[in-house]
């Protein structure tokens, strides 16, 4: 079939992703938004390097950043956490589309730096 697969390092869901849905997806990156422990450890964002690709599932990045069952939207981690709850970690979106045509399998080293070649 004729479907991208690419490899993520981590998989959330839509509904803690926060700061930046309400912008155009290729300008403005996006944050994740918890406060809550055991979410972040269950999602393993505690985990999160910067670099790394996430999916983002039932996310639909095209026209900036909404939910849309059947889609899927891969990203880059681009900056770490912050203090403030709603601003990081935070990812940039690399690619969108419908799940028919978009398809990703979990690699904990699935990271820039490694298919730039420049890990140290």
């Amino acid at each position: 079939n004729n479907k991208i697969i690419v490899e993520a390092a981590i998989e959330l869901p839509i509904k803690i992703m926060g700061s930046g849905a309400e912008l155009n997806s290729e300008y403005v990156d996006q944050d994740l938004m918890s406060g809550d422990k055991k979410l972040i450890k269950k999602y393993k964002i505690d985990q999160m390097r910067l670099g790394d690709i996430i999916v983002i599932d039932h996310a639909d990045h095209r026209w900036g950043r909404s939910y849309k069952k059947n889609y899927v939207s891969i990203a880059i981690c681009i900056h770490g956490d912050s203090v403030m709850t709603g601003h990081g970690p935070g990812i940039m979106t690399i690619m969108t589309g419908e799940k028919s045509s978009l398809s990703w399998k979990i690699n904990k080293k699935a990271n820039i730096a490694k298919y730039l070649n420049i890990y140290t």
